[in-house]
C-alpha cells in the first residue's frame, strides 16, 4: 500500500471503481493530481500503455464524497 502523499491527508475508502482521499484544501488540487497519476500508472501496469491515456481516469475535488 502506498504511504499517504501530504501532511493530513488520507485514504478514507476504496472500491472496485473508486478512491476517497480526504485532506487539507490548500493541498486539494495537488492530492488530485498525485491520486490520478498513481491510478493512471495501476491501468498502465495491467491492461498497457495503449490504454492508460490521460481520460483512463478521472477525478475532482470536493468538499464532501459526492459532491
Amino acid at each position: 500500500m502506498v504511504e499517504d502523499p501530504f501532511e493530513g491527508a488520507h485514504v478514507i475508502v476504496t472500491t472496485h471503481d473508486e478512491i476517497v482521499l480526504e485532506c487539507p484544501e490548500e493541498v486539494a488540487e495537488e492530492a488530485l493530481r498525485w491520486l490520478l497519476g498513481h491510478m493512471r500508472e495501476a491501468v498502465k501496469e495491467t491492461i498497457g500503455d495503449e490504454l492508460a491515456t490521460p481520460d483512463c481516469v478521472e477525478g475532482k475535488v470536493g468538499r464532501s464524497w459526492g459532491s
